[in-house]
């Protein structure tokens, strides 16, 4: 009777030790979710929505994280209804942690192309890249991204890291890539916000004429793959983007995202998700 007695007291002050232990898991797991809402919150209002009535430029936007939080960064550098810039990156990781680099890494873009827009491009993407690295210190996420600068007819770009930059001629219905010549490194490799890394960037230029558009979209666009595990890929971008239409930007975008979600129906969607439509008026 002795030990039942024992055995019973201990059983109970266990059963209350883990009934607190629960609670406080739970509370934790509250404050959590509370930290994760204010920081999308937070996040949301650092996002601009679709750019409407501008004078120069037709733009659609398709933006789907994948949870609260998105690691994908677009910006528009817009000034009296013209658009003189746009950039689109994307941030290493997961989480809160990428979350918080995201916004820290838009205001500095912001800042550092508004601010150096007399000078060359790359040396604004040199100061964007220094300017993170130091800020974010040794948090370990890196950047790939690209960033255009439009001048009328002339498009500048640099790559730093993204993928392939394709454009459709409105005149022939075809599309191609906007590519270095064979001796000048594309930039694919890069990773933006490395303390110590300093890479060179290099400006590409074109030009566009009316109605010609501009595909820009985050990594996860052509790695997203149907239900037997083949990825969308570069072809099935290029073919979409030149079966798009005559339409607006938006049309173009819609016509796109409809072959996207045709190819991946049945699947989960894995990653955030950007696709931008630049079309020149």
């Amino acid at each position: 009777e002795y030990l039942n007695k024992n055995l019973e007291k201990e059983v109970a002050n266990r059963t209350d030790r883990l009934s607190e232990s629960m609670a406080l898991l739970e509370k934790e797991k509250q404050k959590a979710v509370e930290d994760l809402k204010l920081a999308e919150h937070v996040q949301q209002t650092f996002y601009q929505k679709e750019p409407q009535g501008l004078t120069n430029w037709d733009v659609a936007l398709y933006f789907k994280p994948v949870s609260g939080i998105s690691r994908d960064l677009y910006d528009f550098f817009i000034k009296n209804n013209t658009l003189y810039g746009a950039g689109l990156f994307e941030i290493s990781g997961n989480g809160i942690a990428s979350g918080l680099v995201t916004m820290l890494a838009k205001t500095i873009i912001d800042q550092k192309f508004k601010e150096g827009f007399g000078n060359k491009l790359s040396d604004v993407m040199s100061s964007i890249n220094t300017a993170i690295a130091q800020t974010k210190g040794n948090i370990p996420n890196y950047i790939l991204g690209s960033l255009l600068r439009i001048k009328g007819d002339i498009i500048e770009y640099i790559n730093g890291g993204s993928s392939k930059l394709y454009m459709r001629r409105e005149s022939t219905g075809k599309v191609a890539s906007i590519q270095a010549p064979a001796n000048v490194s594309d930039g694919s490799s890069i990773q933006l916000g490395i303390p110590g890394q300093y890479p060179e960037f290099k400006t590409l230029k074109f030009s566009m004429q009316k109605d010609d558009c501009l595909i820009l979209y985050t990594n996860s666009f052509a790695e997203a793959e149907n239900s037997y595990g083949m990825p969308f890929g570069s072809e099935k971008i290029i073919r979409s983007l030149a079966s798009s239409g005559k339409g607006s930007a938006r049309d173009k975008l819609k016509n796109i995202m409809d072959t996207f979600n045709l190819y991946t129906e049945g699947t989960i969607q894995k990653d955030d998700l950007t696709v931008i439509i630049l079309q020149k008026k």
